[in-house]
């Protein structure tokens, strides 16, 4: 072996974990006549820059929620429609429930 003084570029991939401190609606696609409700999250870090993003289909059951009064939504509610707080509740519920499926499986 011997010392060498080079200096190369190299290109590597890396894995970071970076925190998310908020997410946001960017984009809702509703389709009435079909029942159902595409809508874009994007989480973002401390400084608002995109971490990740998340695309979620609300339909059937879902979709039906959505459109309820249901006791897991905040007062005031009106049936047949939602407001951003409502999206969020149907959501977080449709993460739940994907998070027992897998727990289940394994």
């Amino acid at each position: 072996m011997r010392f060498v003084d080079k200096s190369f570029i190299v290109t590597k991939e890396i894995q970071l974990t970076i925190r998310a401190v908020t997410e946001e609606v960017e984009e809702i696609n509703e389709n009435k006549t079909n029942r159902m409700v595409v809508c874009k999250i994007v989480f973002k870090d401390m400084e608002e820059q995109p971490v990740v993003s998340e695309l979620h289909i609300i339909e059937h059951e879902y979709y039906d929620l959505l459109m309820s009064t249901d006791d897991i939504f905040t007062v005031g509610k009106p049936l047949n429609e939602y407001r951003l707080i409502d999206l969020f509740k149907v959501i977080d519920k449709m993460r739940e429930d994907r998070e027992k499926a897998t727990e289940e499986v394994m």
